[in-house]
């Protein structure tokens, strides 16, 4: 019930990096409702069940875009020279940081 059709996924990779997500759900919606449209009329059973499918699909459109955005970024890293930052080799800033407490 969750899984999205290939041709959404395909669309949501053509987004831009900087695609809020909200905007992302929005596009995500619509193009389920491409792929998968609804008839005219239908039971309130069927109703229900598209309703579900919906939901259940919410989750899968923010994953992969954190997906595809995560995959952008270590593509783009792992391209790019690693050149330290000010925070990180400024001795001044790193031997004061607090541990990550997870």
């Amino acid at each position: 019930m969750r899984g999205l059709p290939i041709r959404v996924i395909k669309v949501l990779e053509s987004l831009p990096a900087h695609t809020h997500p909200m905007d992302v759900m929005r596009t995500g919606v619509s193009m389920l409702g491409c792929v998968h449209p609804e008839r005219e009329s239908h039971p309130d059973s069927e109703a229900r069940d598209i309703a579900d499918k919906l939901i259940a699909s919410l989750g899968s459109i923010l994953l992969s875009l954190v997906s595809i955005f995560a995959q952008r970024q270590n593509a783009s890293t792992s391209k790019a020279k690693k050149i330290p930052s000010a925070a990180t080799s400024c001795t001044c800033c790193t031997a004061n940081a607090r541990p990550n407490r997870r």
